[in-house]
């Protein structure tokens, strides 16, 4: 299961010292007011070294890690995502080529890079079903939709389309009462889904459906 994204993690804290100090800095950190990333960016530090008195560490830690935050731009020590989807996204578009494992900044998922790639994909997929639709435009747009899509099982891809289905309102034909209204362009019904929204007929838009044409073909 994917963790839940909190405003500042630490994902590691070695402090070297008294006993003492060791503790007093944990709470100097933990009560530390850590930098915003701007706007909605999602930003991965990998590492923050300091070495000075104990009343100067949470300083020097803030201004190195506001550095980072808002400027910082080398590859090796800070990576950059313009919010959560793009994030998700890159993750998934990783996952299925094999290449998550070899990211220092996905190590805080080892759990779930060490999972079978479609177990994987659709544990993260299913973790954020609200996003399912945002992250497949994503997916699209980076063209990596038809590799994550081909990468799961048929049951998994199956069951994560019904998900996409119900989250936009739309219903394959499995699930649709035959007594209900129902429109469907050409493409929609070949693969059987329809859309209802408030009992008014309605098609889906093409963009979906060009979105979804190379792994539905």
């Amino acid at each position: 299961m994917l963790n839940t994204l909190y405003d500042t993690t630490i994902g590691t804290l070695r402090v070297r010292g008294p006993r003492a100090d060791q503790d007093a800095v944990q709470q100097d950190l933990q009560r530390a007011d850590w930098p915003e990333a701007p706007g909605q960016q999602v930003v991965f530090v990998r590492r923050l070294k300091v070495s000075q008195r104990r009343d100067q560490i949470r300083a020097s830690l803030l201004q190195e890690a506001r550095h980072c935050v808002l400027s910082g731009n080398d590859p090796n020590q800070v990576m950059r995502f313009a919010n959560t989807q793009h994030m998700l996204a890159t993750l998934l578009s990783d996952l299925a080529r094999g290449d998550a494992g070899r990211r220092w900044y996905w190590q805080r998922w080892r759990q779930l890079i060490a999972m079978p790639v479609s177990q994987a994909l659709y544990s993260v997929l299913a973790d954020h079903p609200e996003q399912i639709n945002a992250l497949t435009e994503h997916l699209s747009q980076q063209q990596t939709l038809p590799l994550v899509w081909r990468r799961l099982t048929e049951a998994d891809a199956l069951q994560l389309w019904r998900e996409l289905c119900w989250h936009n309102g739309y219903r394959d034909a499995e699930t649709t009462e035959t007594s209900a209204p129902t429109a469907t362009t050409p493409n929609a019904e070949r693969h059987g889904i329809t859309h209802r929204s408030n009992n008014i007929a309605a098609t889906i838009p093409r963009s979906v459906l060009q979105r979804w044409q190379p792994v539905l073909v």
